[in-house]
């Protein structure tokens, strides 16, 4: 007779309960266990159909604001009078990539190139408008504080420093320690405030922008503005 090693047998006979009991729980759900799988089943193909049509989305998108940034570059080449004659292609382009591809880069993106069109055909009201809307379109993104500079300046163009002083004022105050558009910002609000003869308020942007951010380009000139309007006598020394 062959010998068994009795602790051969004794995990035998430990196994056999686990797994009788194992097959007895398989047998007693193999329903709802088939039913779980089939659901997992689906909500894998359901997501990877789902990414696969997201990435095709993208990468359509940015091949349709590949093409629109070589019809503005063609555009670019053009006359003056050419331009002007030549935008509204150029705008139906962006607005059909807009309306196709809503909340995506590419999206904005195309704002930012209308934006700079409607800039070279000096429609600064226009443009202004555009890049805020970009800047909307991008919050949360370095594009956001970029495109309210760009706004700005567009603004200030037109002859609205109003609005080019609350555009500003938005940055400084929503961007602080986050943008290197802010220096900027308060340099160009005491720069506009100065234009008004606001002189006190424009001293206090100089020096918020003076204590805020010392290493800045734009605080060299603050220092000088205070310098100045000191010996001016415009404000106490």
């Amino acid at each position: 007779m062959k010998n068994v090693s009795p602790s051969r047998t004794v995990k035998e006979q430990e196994a056999e309960p686990v797994k009788d009991k194992i097959i007895a729980f398989l047998t007693r759900f193999r329903k709802h266990i088939l039913v779980a799988l089939a659901v997992v089943a689906a909500v894998t193909v359901t997501l990877v159909v789902v990414l696969s049509v997201q990435a095709a989305r993208s990468e359509a998108a940015l091949v349709a604001v590949e093409d629109l940034q070589d019809e503005y570059e063609q555009w670019m080449r053009l006359g003056p009078d050419e331009r002007a004659d030549a935008y509204p292609s150029i705008a139906e382009t962006v607005s059909s990539l807009v309306a196709e591809y809503p909340r995506t880069y590419a999206a904005v993106r195309a704002r930012i190139l209308d934006a700079r069109a409607l800039v070279e055909l000096e429609r600064w009201e226009d443009a202004s408008r555009r890049f805020v809307e970009a800047a909307d379109a991008s919050a949360g993104t370095y594009l956001e504080p970029v495109s309210l500079m760009d706004a700005a300046v567009a603004a200030e163009n037109g002859g609205d420093p109003d609005r080019a002083l609350e555009l500003h004022r938005r940055i400084a105050e929503q961007f602080a320690g986050e943008s290197a558009e802010v220096p900027r910002a308060w340099f160009s609000i005491g720069r506009i405030l100065e234009q008004r003869d606001d002189v006190a308020e424009a001293a206090e942007a100089y020096r918020r922008l003076i204590s805020g951010y010392p290493n800045s380009s734009w605080t060299n000139l603050a220092r000088n503005r205070i310098i100045s309007l000191t010996v001016e006598g415009r404000i106490g020394g």
